[in-house]
C-alpha cells in the first residue's frame, strides 16, 4: 500500500483515501512528507497526525449481534470468534457483538482462535460437541478457515 499511496502521489494526486489493511503500521511508514497527503478510510488510525474518517465499529457490533440475536433460534448458543488481530476494528466490532448478545441473556462464549495456527483445527474442536451453534466472525480474512471446519461436521452451525 506504501508504494501504491507513493506512486499516486507523484502522479499528481493531492491527496489519497487509504482503507488500509494494517493502519498503524502504515502510519508508522509514512513519512513527514505524505502524511498530510493520506486519508484513512473504514480501518481508522489512532495518530492525530492522520486525517481518520472510520464508521463506529462498536455500534456496528452492537448492531450486529442484534441481528444475530433477533434471526438465530432461541436455542441456539451463540458463538463469537476471537482471532487476537491487532485491527483496532476487528476488536472494536467484536466488543460490540459480545456487548449486545450478552445483553439479550443468550449464552454467549468467546472461541479463541489463533490465527498463526490451523483455524481449521480449532474451530473443528470447539465443534466437538452436541450443540447446534451460531458463530459469529467480525473478519473476512478468516472466514474461508472457518467455513472448511464447519463443513466438516453434520450438525447445524449458522454463520
Amino acid at each position: 500500500q506504501l508504494d501504491t499511496i507513493k506512486t499516486e502521489i507523484a502522479g499528481g494526486a493531492d491527496k489519497v483515501l487509504v482503507a488500509a489493511g494494517d493502519s498503524e503500521r502504515l502510519g508508522e511508514l509514512l513519512d513527514g512528507s505524505l502524511r498530510d497527503k493520506v486519508i484513512f478510510v473504514a480501518s481508522g488510525i489512532d495518530d492525530k497526525r492522520y486525517v481518520n474518517v472510520s464508521p463506529n465499529n462498536y455500534q456496528m457490533g452492537v448492531d450486529l449481534g442484534l441481528l444475530i440475536n433477533n434471526n438465530e433460534k432461541i436455542e441456539m448458543d451463540i458463538a463469537v470468534l476471537d482471532f487476537h488481530d491487532k485491527k483496532t476494528y476487528l476488536r472494536e466490532r467484536r466488543e460490540g457483538v459480545v456487548t449486545a448478545l450478552s445483553s439479550t441473556g443468550r449464552n454467549t462464549e468467546i472461541w479463541e482462535i489463533d490465527a498463526e495456527n490451523n483455524i481449521y483445527e480449532q474451530v473443528l474442536k470447539y465443534l466437538n460437541d452436541d450443540r447446534n451453534i451460531a458463530i459469529t466472525v467480525t473478519s473476512e480474512e478468516y472466514l474461508e478457515d472457518v467455513m472448511r471446519g464447519i463443513s466438516a461436521v453434520t450438525k447445524e452451525v449458522n454463520v
